[in-house]
């Protein structure tokens, strides 16, 4: 499987890593990704493109779809580490959703 997302160039640049590109994509095996990683990658996805989740439960808003997850470098352990900082910004905003729906389940 293909995944494609946005590289912080000058953060590569940074780490002595080379990152010749700004848009990359790599392939990925499934099978070889825990269940959380899948997850996580998932709900941020359309196709290939792996986008910044901004909202509980889909990626960017619409108009803002071009909002790539952005990595320090082209590998899988650095998207992850993004998709992760991800999630912890997006999290406690669905926790609050949830709790607001669950103590108003009627939507009063």
């Amino acid at each position: 499987m293909k995944l494609r997302f946005k590289v912080d160039q000058a953060e590569a640049l940074r780490q002595g890593v080379d990152a010749p590109t700004l848009v990359v994509t790599i392939e990925i095996n499934p099978k070889t990704l825990t269940q959380e990683e899948r997850n996580l990658l998932a709900d941020r996805m359309d196709g290939i493109d792996v986008y910044e989740l901004t909202t509980c439960g889909s990626v960017s808003a619409p108009g803002h779809r071009e909002k790539h997850i952005t990595a320090t470098q082209a590998t899988f352990e650095a998207l992850m580490v993004a998709v992760r900082a991800n999630e912890e910004i997006v999290r406690p905003a669905c926790q609050i959703l949830r709790k607001r729906d669950n103590s108003n389940p009627e939507g009063r």
